[in-house]
């Protein structure tokens, strides 16, 4: 579902490849892999018994989980999940990458591909050429769970969502939505059913 909404692949907005970040997250096949490629040094730990760690307690753990990655180091755990939830552990994900995702989330389930500009204007400040967005794909989410969603995140006059606040007085409010992270918050715009706040 993450890679639905955007994670592990570049957004396609109108910079140069080199110059975007496709994010990551873990799934099964990346923890196999990884386990496959570190099988044998997490036996050998299990086996040698941190001889060098002077902690008895310390050692005694660090040997307990040596084994445990050993023999079943391929096993995508409960911890993991609650991890990458959010966002943490194996998952990283660049700030355009998430302002996506939230748009598909507030828009019924488009993910666009952003641009950087609305238009190109000349000298006088006519616009010369529109910039128009194109669809990447469509998540496959309910609209009924999708709805939920939006509503749940919307900025409403109560303040009931965190990050409202910041955006009192802005004619823009009631097209708003978004949650906030750790001493920052993600918002992204729904009109005319795309995300303007990342085109």
């Amino acid at each position: 579902m993450a890679h639905a909404f955007g994670v592990g692949t570049i957004t396609g907005v109108d910079l140069p490849t080199g110059e975007q970040s496709t994010g990551s997250y873990a799934d099964r096949e990346t923890r196999q892999a990884d386990w496959d490629q570190n099988k044998a040094q997490y036996c050998a730990e299990a086996a040698a018994g941190y001889p060098d760690e002077t902690d008895p307690t310390q050692r005694a753990y660090l040997t307990e989980l040596a084994k445990e990655n050993c023999t079943d180091g391929w096993r995508y755990r409960a911890g993991d999940n609650a991890d990458m939830a959010i966002g943490q552990g194996e998952t990283t994900v660049s700030p355009l990458q998430l302002a996506v995702a939230y748009s598909a989330m507030l828009n019924g389930g488009t993910v666009w591909n952003p641009t950087i500009g609305w238009a190109e204007v000349d000298s006088s400040g006519k616009v010369v050429k529109t910039i128009n967005p194109t669809v990447k794909s469509k998540v496959p989410v309910a609209q009924s769970t999708l709805s939920f969603i939006a509503n749940a995140l919307q900025f409403t006059p109560d303040h009931s969502v965190s990050g409202a606040l910041a955006f009192d007085g802005s004619p823009y409010k009631t097209e708003l939505g978004g949650k906030t992270g750790t001493a920052r918050s993600s918002t992204s715009r729904t009109r005319r059913g795309s995300c303007r706040g990342v085109r």
